[in-house]
């Protein structure tokens, strides 16, 4: 996955008419320094710098979210990349985000459910996929025998998710993420108690299903 640092830097130089360092080099010895607009693009390098490094840090938990909520990795990744471009653009006009990496979820989970509106839905990770990601396992481990039993495991698994509804594999996926309950209920947009009594059902239907596969 590509970062975001050509995306941003594109937008600042749009904002800002260029770098702070170009703005340095083009002022001659003897002109006044214009200070405001220095300290402007330096703040919108800072800016730049703080969504680069929350890109980071939450890209990857973001983005397997979407693909086990969602399914299509290609379009998960257009849609991380989307939410931290909104983030950069609520930070440089001045909004307070108290929490970035809920904010961030809210905005992908949103982006996600407009794309499946206007787009066939595209499900969750489908079985082709677990199937290849089996033969590679099956061919890179010393003990085969060991590789096919786990993933039939994780064959079983996949079953079981499956099964559950929409809503409660997305509160599986943000809790396996380690977002707390009161996160998940901004990001999906119900109450906490929802969320919890949505985990409570989704682990228990996986425990039976599981169960049953044993």
């Amino acid at each position: 996955m590509s970062g975001l640092g050509p995306f941003i830097s594109a937008k600042t130089d749009h904002l800002c008419g260029g770098s702070a360092a170009a703005l340095v080099e083009a002022q001659p010895l003897e002109a006044p320094v214009n200070l405001a607009r220095l300290r402007s693009q330096l703040g919108v390098q800072d800016l730049e710098s703080q969504v680069t490094e929350y890109f980071e840090g939450l890209r990857e938990p973001l983005f397997r979210y979407l693909v086990g909520s969602f399914g299509n990795p290609a379009e998960a990744e257009e849609i991380v990349q989307e939410a931290f471009l909104r983030l950069y653009r609520s930070l440089h006009t001045g909004d307070k985000i108290s929490n970035v990496r809920s904010w961030v979820f809210r905005v992908a989970h949103n982006l996600a459910l407009d794309w499946q509106k206007a787009k066939l839905p595209f499900g969750t990770a489908d079985s082709p996929a677990w199937d290849d990601l089996g033969r590679i396992n099956v061919a890179s481990e010393p003990d085969p025998e060991q590789a096919f039993l786990e993933l039939e495991q994780a064959r079983h698994l996949l079953q079981a998710m499956q099964r559950l509804t929409a809503h409660e594999r997305r509160c599986l996926h943000l809790r396996a993420e380690g977002l707390r309950h009161r996160e998940i209920a901004v990001i999906i947009g119900v109450s906490s108690s929802t969320v919890s009594d949505s985990l409570q059902r989704a682990i228990r239907k996986l425990m039976r299903e599981v169960g049953r596969s044993a």
